[in-house]
């Protein structure tokens, strides 16, 4: 049950910095960004360039992949780069 509230607060106190440690072009990971928007704005893109036979080159990125190795170390790094605290990151 204590991680559980530790987990909130925690939680409660990155969203205050979320926005300033996540780049604008990222579409997830925000409130009110989903990975979604960026399938119907790709999905919209692509439509368009058929319809106006324009040349474009589209490629897939798998997410899961991405996110399967993770370097802590350099996640370390940035979020004391960021500002956090050493005692917050660990």
């Amino acid at each position: 049950m204590p991680y559980k509230i530790i987990s909130k607060v925690f939680s409660l106190r990155m969203k205050k910095v979320i926005s300033k440690v996540i780049d604008v072009r990222q579409s997830v990971f925000l409130e009110e960004r989903g990975l979604l928007d960026s399938v119907l704005v790709a999905n919209e893109i692509l439509d368009e360039m058929k319809r106006t036979k324009k040349m474009c080159v589209f490629f897939k990125v798998d997410f899961e992949k991405t996110y399967d190795s993770v370097r802590w170390e350099f996640i370390y790094y940035m979020l004391e780069k960021v500002g956090f605290c050493g005692k917050w990151i660990h």
